[in-house]
This record gives structure tokens, sequence and C-alpha cells, in this order.
């Protein structure tokens, strides 16, 4: 929850029959990760509070959810939509749904964590359930699986209870860390599966859907797209995996070039997720704090540093960007807008 080292080392292995890419646990991290998703603990960790750069806004910044829920609305049939939130946590997306959707729209969450259903709002006509998916009542024609599916243990379960759940005409919408575009997200311990466009494609032909990829300027390191049942039952191709080695011996190269900056001081890391909490781990004492835009994380702390807005820093406060290829363009952006000095880090 505050992207604290859980262990050192590991194992990532793929399937050669259906492309899913897996973080490999034993049993007891099987359970620990289970315990962690259950806590009242995570129940409290503000999952649903992401912001993204909105471009037809201004560049504002503004809810994740929101963009969410405007792209979900253009693929929703026009009379009485039903959807299912699968990991809804606090029913945000729900609530921007409900915002701008006819009211006839049925609106369900699911969350394995029972604290939630305090959390969960009771003024909107959203239902909530919890427990076992196989408890949840359907069907629905739109199942959302925003930053879901790389936490599913058993996807054979899993893929059967959607077949269960989703209307014959229905639709998946996923939204995933892309590992090529965010190497950084490779050292997600918590998490069982990671994916590329052509693993995900590879995953759900084998559980008989086709994929319509959906290119945004607001998850630029993401991949978002919709799944709809195949008109054929047969894979297309033999997966296409990609090469680990080449995504590890790129998270050394990003290593290497964050120590090149240490000498640098004060010196900030920006942003409050991966790639900054992987930033740390290398830098460690060398790091003051983290920058962030986003409101909510303002005057918190990340792996016990601060986290400042960057209107608040100083000219002479020199702030890394950790983002690979789009490290520049948000260089750029932030460079014109606060004080400091804003360089862009890349894992070539």
């Amino acid at each position: 929850m505050d992207f604290e080292t859980i262990k050192t080392g590991g194992q990532i292995i793929a399937c050669e029959t259906c492309g899913q890419i897996s973080n490999h646990f034993n049993p007891r991290e099987t359970a620990s990760v289970a315990s962690l998703f259950t806590s009242e603990a995570y129940s409290r960790s503000n999952q649903t509070s992401q912001t993204a750069i909105d471009k037809l806004a201004d560049n504002q910044i503004v809810s994740r959810c929101l963009l969410q829920a405007r792209l979900i609305q253009k693929y929703l049939p026009a009379s009485q939509p039903s959807i299912l939130d699968i990991g809804c946590f606090d029913g945000m997306l729900l609530r921007h749904l409900r915002q701008c959707l006819p009211a006839s729209a049925i609106l369900h969450g699911y969350d394995i964590n029972p604290w939630l259903a305090n959390r969960f709002p009771t003024d909107l006509d959203l239902r909530f359930w919890c427990g076992s998916l196989a408890e949840v009542q359907g069907p629905f024609n739109l199942i959302s699986l925003p930053y879901s599916l790389m936490y599913m243990d058993n996807l054979n379960v899993f893929f059967t209870q959607i077949n269960r759940l989703l209307t014959p005409d229905g639709q998946l919408y996923i939204q995933v860390p892309n590992i090529i575009h965010n190497i950084c997200t490779l050292l997600m311990g918590d998490q069982y599966g990671y994916y590329t466009p052509d693993s995900l494609t590879s995953l759900l032909n084998y559980f008989n859907f086709d994929v319509q990829f959906i290119p945004t300027d607001w998850a630029p390191r993401d991949i978002i797209c919709l799944a709809r049942y195949r008109h054929k039952n047969t894979l297309d191709a033999k997966p296409t995996l990609p090469d680990i080695s080449i995504l590890l011996s790129q998270l050394y190269s990003l290593a290497i070039n964050l120590i090149r900056f240490q000498s640098l001081q004060p010196l900030w890391i920006l942003g409050t997720t991966t790639n900054a909490a992987f930033s740390d781990s290398i830098l460690d004492h060398a790091i003051t704090g983290f920058v962030d835009e986003n409101p909510n994380r303002i005057q918190t702390l990340l792996r016990a540093k601060p986290v400042r807005h960057p209107q608040s820093l100083q000219p002479d406060d020199t702030i890394l960007i950790p983002y690979g290829p789009t490290s520049q363009t948000i260089a750029n952006r932030l460079q014109a807008r606060y004080p400091g000095h804003y360089i862009p880090v890349d894992w070539e």
C-alpha cells in the first residue's frame, strides 16, 4: 500500500499456451497477498484517488475514474445498460457512471474486501457485492476490470464466472499496465499477471474473446481494450511472449541512469507509485521526497518520505522523472509550469 519493499528476488514465468506472464507465488505468498487485499488497512488506502491529465479540458488534473467512465459510456447500449465493476473499491467509477448514464442503468460493484461495504455509496442506487464472485447475480452487458485482471490468481475459475455473468453480446472493459511502456510494473510483488498487447490478446483469445484496443492520451503507459466473444473457438497462433530478459536489463539500465544523479541536492522523484518507489530503493538516502500533482497525495508520506506539490518546490530543487520514453514529454510540461529542474530518466 505504501509501495514498501515486500521481498527481494522472485520468479516470473510465462505460459506458452495462453500467453499469461505471471509472478510465481508459493502458497505462503499467495495467502499473504489475499490477506493484504481483504484487510481493513487496505480499505483505507484510497485506491481510487489516482488522477490523470485531461487534455480536452486544458490539461486539468482530474479523477482517473472520471476519464474511465467517459470512455466506458461510449460503448454501452443506449437503453438500460447493466455494468459490473470488478475490483470496485469504494465505487468511485460507478459514481461517475451514475452521473453520465440514464437512471435506468444497473450499476453493481464487486470487491473481495468486506471493509469496503462501509465506504460504498448508499444514495446512488448502486449495489455492492463481496465474498465469492460466484455469488454475484447477473447478467451484465459490460464488466469493467480497471487494474483488476492482474490480481486474479486462477484465470480458469475467473473466466468461468465471467461467462456466467456476461451477456452473449456483452463486453469486457480491461485496463492494465503495459510492461513494455512501464518496466517497473514487473516489480509489483502483489500482482499475479503482467501484460503486453500481444500477451493480453493471446490470453483473451484463449478464453474465446476478441480484442479491440483503445488508445488514449491520459493513460500512455497502459493497455486499454474492449473484449467481446469470438465467433470461433480456435486459437489464431501460438502466443507471442516478450523477452523478459530484455525487460530486466532495462530495469538495470534505469537503476544505473538514476545513480548518475545522486549527487544533485535537493533531489526529488516524480510520482507516488511503482516507478517512484523503485527509484527510492536505488537512491535511498539521496532522495529528499516525492513530487506529485495529485492533490490527494500532498502532505502524505511514501516510504516514510514526504510528498509535495511541484508548486511548492524551490528553483534549485532537482526532480527526476523515471518514466522511460514518456519522461521527456512529462519533463517539458512540468518545467513550463513549476520551479525546479526536471530531468527525464530513460531505461534505454
